[in-house]
């Protein structure tokens, strides 16, 4: 599942509706709302997100603290103007990736993958197979 926190319903209607094209389910809240439901939602309902795409919103830093303190996901900031000192404020506060819109889905997806990549989250030995597999790519 991808969280789609903008401040904008068309913004995050458009990206929730691209997700779903491509077979991936996705939510969209507001800044404050989502304050609110990622503090209070269940350990369980926050592990099952694989990314957090932060639009615009007041507080985009504040937003990607929350999200570390309750989530190893992927965390990635959509900008409309991109700046040097916006990107790197960003990146400093706990931000994996900094894209500029309009962005195709298909390239967040990718993202996503890369730092799950990195973060280790995908395991590389398959020695320790079981009947079960879990894919978390939705």
């Amino acid at each position: 599942m991808i969280v789609i926190v903008d401040d904008r319903d068309i913004v995050t209607d458009a990206f929730r509706s691209s997700f779903d094209r491509e077979g991936i389910s996705a939510v969209g809240f507001s800044a404050g709302d989502f304050e609110g439901w990622v503090e209070a939602a269940a350990g369980e309902d926050v592990m099952a997100i694989n990314a957090f795409l932060i639009g615009q919103c007041q507080r985009p830093g504040a937003l990607a603290r929350v999200i570390r303190r309750r989530s190893t996901a992927a965390v990635i900031a959509m900008n409309d103007y991109k700046t040097l000192a916006t990107t790197l404020e960003l990146f400093a506060v706990g931000v994996d990736d900094v894209v500029s819109k309009p962005c195709h889905v298909r390239e967040i997806l990718a993202r996503i993958e890369a730092i799950s990549r990195r973060a280790g989250l995908e395991r590389q030995d398959h020695e320790h197979e079981t009947a079960i597999r879990v894919f978390r790519d939705g």
